[in-house]
């Protein structure tokens, strides 16, 4: 590229303006006074594209910008002046035409005049001194009385320009002079008023009076009567101009035979101006063809066709470039989105330590389930050998081996000497019953007291598994004596082998006896179900949940001695529940664990979803049982209307069937 903007510019070191853009001046003055550009860049364009300095540029300029009623088209070919060089008003005059330009803006000149007397000055027609001194004429260009034509020459300054003629100028530019001022200060319609001769006098006579000797200075220039002989020739009259002063070579122009204004010089200015139009034709043509042959045909369209080539392989590489900037970006963007999604993917699977508790924690929730379920079936097991006298039972035989033995086990491990009330020597009433008992104050009235023994306990030692197989538990036996006097505590009668039966096998009707007894035995094992289910519930879990359990309300600042007491040494599924169900919310931690990650919150709202699941179907067995006791309760209540009925149905005698009378 730079290689064919360098054959560019070598191609263009010796043409001509055409190098450069044109300048525009009437553009230029648009913008100015547009705001478009300021007045420092405009005066920096007119110094650039002229032989004017930046300082007498910015004079100019802002001559110009601060007339705001100059006209347009005026100072356009003012500027162009400077531009093409056709102005003879040279850089050290800028102050002068200045000076009248600002004298035109203040009066009442009408300025198609007060224009052409600039482009007079610039045209080198009128001396500028005269063209400032004439500036300073308000009335100049408007004149309406011939008599008035004495207020266009009525100032110092045009009177001493005029009286300095003889030494400034020569002959022939006296008479240009005069013309340029009689062309200025008479208008045409002051013309057509009056015949030229007579014109021409009053105009004469006027400058003598106003200017005395100037005439004269005129007459002595040019001869006798040539001021009023060119003046009047001027204005269009018949009077023959004097010869006086012409050079010799162009005398044959214009004789003074003329009947008219110069008349018989017009087949010459004609034939000059043939001439002059078939030579600027010609030199235009040859520029043309310069221009497209040699100009553009050589030089410049190859120098396009380089740069055209160099700007198509530049562009094809910066495509490249632009390319591998979008494959960069998407690149980048990728990985930008792999990253997060990575990241994403490690917050989410990032678990809670709060969920790691709960999971922890519940970990061994069905093994604990299970033992809870097994001790409520032993209990539950237990209960019917005591009520139907089986025979691995203390009850095998009745009241003979069950009330014994459980008075002994009471002596043993429940009695209290205290109790019993007090005789006449204020001796407690069972002191002596009591006497050399080995009762622990822990488990004193354990077998009457359910509150202690079941309620207040959130685990027992009880394990009926083969971890608990060994000597029986305190709690067991507890459990055990406590459930013998809660339900059943009178066993039922033993039924002879020998009564049950005739000697031909049919039932005997003691059978109906032993009936009644099995319906109460299940009446009973309802209630005992509860009894079972709730101690069940307390019996010892997995020794593996125990550590987090402890763990968390020792995070609460649980004394570690009372959390043994509190939990038990393996904490039961009761224990478990009220830990993870009512306690573990009782810590203000476990509301600032939910200010986590969303997919933790979901976790922890889908784990205590499970507990509550786990609470409602303890709720809902709980009700079961309700619903069973209930039952079982209105069913014996209406036993009675029901055997009346039955027996009045069947005619069977409800006392016999009630003693169990034998035929």
């Amino acid at each position: 590229m730079k290689a064919v903007m360098a054959a560019f510019l070598i191609c263009f070191s010796s043409a001509t303006s055409f190098a450069q853009p044109a300048f525009d001046s009437s553009q230029l003055l648009d913008d100015l006074r547009d705001d478009v550009i300021s007045a420092q860049d405009a005066a920096q364009q007119l110094a650039d594209a002229s032989n004017l300095s930046l300082g007498d540029a910015q004079t100019l300029i802002g001559e110009i910008d601060a007339l705001e009623n100059i006209n347009s088209s005026f100072a356009s070919n003012l500027l162009d002046g400077f531009v093409d060089g056709t102005s003879s008003i040279l850089p050290s005059d800028i102050p002068q035409i200045t000076e009248i330009i600002n004298n035109l803006d203040v009066g009442t000149i009408l300025y198609e005049s007060a224009y052409d007397l600039i482009d007079d000055v610039m045209d080198g027609a009128i001396d500028l001194d005269l063209a400032e001194a004439l500036s300073e004429i308000d009335v100049l260009g408007n004149i309406d009385e011939l008599t008035d034509i004495g207020a266009i020459l009525d100032s110092t300054g045009v009177l001493d320009a005029l009286e300095d003629l003889e030494s400034l100028l020569s002959p022939e530019q006296i008479a240009a002079q005069l013309g340029e001022i009689l062309d200025i200060a008479i208008s045409p319609e002051l013309q057509a008023l009056f015949d030229p001769d007579e014109l021409a006098s009053q105009v004469v006579g006027q400058l003598e009076t106003l200017a005395p000797g100037l005439v004269d200075i005129v007459d002595d220039v040019l001869g006798e009567g040539a001021a009023e002989e060119i003046v009047a020739a001027l204005l269009g009259g018949n009077v023959t101009p004097p010869t006086v002063g012409v050079p010799p070579g162009e005398a044959g122009l214009c004789t003074p035979i003329c009947t008219g204004p110069c008349g018989r010089c017009a087949p010459h200015i004609k034939n000059n101006h043939i001439e002059i139009r078939n030579h600027v034709t010609a030199e235009f043509d040859n520029h043309r063809n310069w221009i497209v042959n040699d100009w553009f045909g050589e030089y410049l369209q190859p120098a396009m066709a380089l740069m055209a080539a160099q700007i198509s392989q530049s562009g094809m590489q910066q495509m490249q470039i632009l390319g591998s900037f979008f494959d960069a970006k998407h690149q980048l963007e990728t990985q930008r989105l792999l990253q997060t999604m990575t990241a994403e993917a490690h917050m989410d699977y990032h678990v809670s330590e709060a969920l790691c508790e709960i999971e922890s924690s519940t970990a061994h929730f069905s093994n604990s389930k299970r033992r809870s379920d097994l001790a409520k079936r032993t209990l539950s097991h237990r209960f019917m050998q005591k009520q139907v006298n089986q025979r691995d039972g203390v009850s095998f035989v009745g009241e003979i081996s069950d009330l014994p033995s459980r008075t002994e086990h009471f002596i043993d491990t429940f009695c209290d000497p205290n109790s019993g009330g007090q005789d006449e020597n204020g001796r407690p009433g069972l002191a002596a019953f009591c006497e050399g008992t080995s009762a622990s104050p822990e488990q004193i009235n354990a077998d009457v007291n359910f509150t202690t023994t079941v309620e207040n306990n959130l685990t027992l030692d009880i394990d009926f598994s083969d971890r608990g197989l060994g000597d029986l538990t305190p709690d067991e036996e507890n459990v055990f004596a406590l459930a013998a006097n809660i339900i059943g505590h009178q066993t039922a009668p033993l039924i002879p082998r020998l009564k049950v039966n005739f000697p031909d096998g049919t039932p005997r009707p003691i059978m109906n006896l032993y009936a009644d007894l099995r319906s109460m035995f299940a009446k009973r094992s309802v209630a005992q179900n509860s009894f079972s289910a709730i101690a069940g519930m307390r019996a010892e879990g997995s020794s593996e949940a125990g550590p987090f359990l402890k763990a968390i309300l020792l995070e609460m600042g649980v004394d570690p001695i009372f959390i043994e007491e509190y939990l038990g040494e393996n904490p039961s599924l009761f224990a478990t529940e009220e830990v993870m169900m009512k306690v573990a919310y009782q810590d203000p931690r476990f509301y600032a664990n939910l200010y986590d990650k969303p997919a933790n919150v979901e976790r922890m709202n889908t784990a205590l979803l499970a507990l509550e699941i786990v609470q409602d179907r303890n709720i809902y067995e709980s009700l079961l049982r309700s619903e069973a006791v209930l039952a079982t309760l209105i069913e014996t209540k209406l036993l009675k209307y029901h055997r009346e009925v039955s027996g009045k149905i069947d005619d069977i005698s409800l006392n016999q069937r009630r003693r169990g009378e034998i035929d």
